[in-house]
């Protein structure tokens, strides 16, 4: 929305521009064509001034066509530096809006860069949270690892202390069968010196 915005108050600086540099080229030829003017009338003034000077039979005549040529001459001098004057006030204006234009389009860029700033930082903020989750499943697996570990060492423990109580349950039972055996022999053995 502020691009369009933007946009569009752009636009409407081109136009002006564009109006003004119109309104500038049309001034600037005005002015050209009364220095042509002021030109040719001083073209004239200096023929009339040698016709003066050639006859005395036209001077009254010559010398109002002098004060003439004269009073066009100064109007053409005003009206030459009104149109100078309009120039640089054309001009003023026209460098006045490319200044502002330029301001514009620094303001723009600024604006540009804290944009592309705040999102870097966000895009920063985001890795580093995105890694500090990362971090803490890879805590949490390493504890549950190490919970696994511990409890496979004591089952393994458990399973080994059964191991041993069942071979010395065996052997005592082989014991047993090996003391009942011997206890059998004896007495036949005795039984035998009875009947002798």
């Amino acid at each position: 929305m502020v691009s369009s915005a933007a946009q569009e108050s752009c636009e409407a600086l081109k136009q002006q521009d564009a109006k003004a540099n119109e309104v500038e080229i049309i001034l600037k030829n005005k002015l050209l064509r009364t220095e042509d003017e002021k030109s040719k009338l001083e073209q004239e003034l200096e023929h009339s001034r040698r016709k003066l000077d050639q006859s005395e039979y036209s001077r009254e005549a010559l010398l109002h066509q002098i004060e003439d040529l004269r009073s066009q001459l100064l109007r053409a001098e005003e009206e030459r530096q009104s149109l100078q004057h309009q120039i640089s006030q054309v001009a003023f204006h026209h460098q006045r809006r490319s200044d502002e234009q330029e301001d514009g389009r620094r303001k723009h860029r600024v604006a540009d860069q804290n944009k592309e700033d705040l999102e870097k930082q966000i895009w920063e903020l985001r890795a580093k949270l995105s890694h500090s989750a990362v971090m803490s499943e890879i805590e949490e697996l390493k504890r549950c690892i190490e919970r696994k570990d511990k409890e496979k060492a004591q089952l393994g423990l458990k399973i080994e202390i059964y191991i041993e109580v069942c071979r010395l349950a065996q052997k005592g039972v082989q014991n047993l069968s090996q003391l009942s055996n011997e206890a059998v022999d004896s007495n036949s053995n005795k039984d035998m010196y009875v009947v002798a």
